[in-house]
């Protein structure tokens, strides 16, 4: 049985504003100090509470070459572009023609907009690639500038924090120009891109995806609809009779929507429920 390692977590989270990633947690393991660094400084805060409630509790396991719990260390540093790519190959052969188009769409929709506001925008001729890279059978390789712009600008998915995944789901619910997208496109986009990092979270190649709680689509529903009570004035009988009596004229349709608003008047019901009446409903 191996011992337990000697863990200190430094109380303090270093900060570095000239590094890509400016906030630096260290810990020594074994006497032998480590570091890693992050964008935010919220995701440091999580890892550094992480690896200190590690170091103190008698059942952890550690992985003795990154000097990590075992559940940290097997966090794949794999971008967000690498993933897609995976994520892809394990569902291509269980899907539909028109569901793969439909998650290539997605997940190269998320590729690009995952990206920092400082990356440089994707060309056309890139977009047009990068359904074809996607795409299991069909094109492997990418541009070299293509392939060096992905190495650099997407993600890492432990990078993919609250705040990140809050500007992402907004992206993918917009066009090119910022405007908001159908409904239905913005329930595809963002749905296929959840289950992607789901998946992620699942292999342990991402600790947790905490996609942001949205109201989309919400007014859509009848059962979030506010309620409120009828105030307008219900005719009378004798309006009701003055309505259904005016409404024939010189021609002969008119006719059937007498009959049907009286149909409706007469037995409250909606216009619907009007239309489908069968004369076997009927009890005279």
């Amino acid at each position: 049985m191996s011992r337990k390692p000697l863990v200190r977590v430094f109380p303090s989270i270093q900060e570095r504003p000239e590094r890509p990633r400016p906030f630096l947690v260290r810990w020594e393991f074994d006497g032998k100090q480590k570091g890693r660094g992050f964008s935010t400084k919220t995701e440091a805060t999580i890892f550094k509470s992480r690896i200190l409630l590690a170091s103190v509790t008698e059942t952890t396991k550690w992985n003795r070459a990154t000097y990590l719990p075992i559940e940290l260390a097997s966090l794949s540093s794999v971008n967000v572009a690498d993933w897609c790519v995976t994520y892809v190959a394990d569902v291509w052969e269980y899907l539909a023609p028109n569901t793969r188009r439909s998650l290539v769409e997605a997940l190269v929709y998320f590729i690009e907009r995952s990206v920092s506001d400082k990356a440089p925008p994707v060309t056309s001729e890139w977009h047009k690639i990068l359904p074809e890279w996607l795409a299991p059978g069909k094109s492997e390789s990418i541009p070299r500038e293509l392939q060096q712009w992905l190495n650099r600008w997407s993600p890492k998915l432990e990078d993919l924090d609250e705040a990140a995944l809050e500007r992402i789901d907004k992206r993918l619910r917009q066009n090119i120009n910022g405007d908001p997208l159908a409904q239905t496109t913005q329930s595809r986009r963002v749905n296929v891109v959840k289950r992607c990092l789901d998946v992620a979270v699942r292999k342990k190649v991402m600790s947790v995806c905490e996609w942001p709680k949205s109201d989309h689509g919400e007014r859509a529903r009848k059962s979030s609809w506010k309620k409120s009570s009828i105030t307008d004035n219900v005719p009378s009988v004798a309006e009701l009779h003055a309505i259904i009596a005016a409404v024939p004229s010189e021609q002969p349709s008119p006719t059937m929507y007498q009959t049907l608003c009286a149909v409706a008047g007469y037995a409250g019901l909606r216009p619907g429920e009007a239309v489908a009446l069968r004369v076997e409903d009927l009890e005279l």
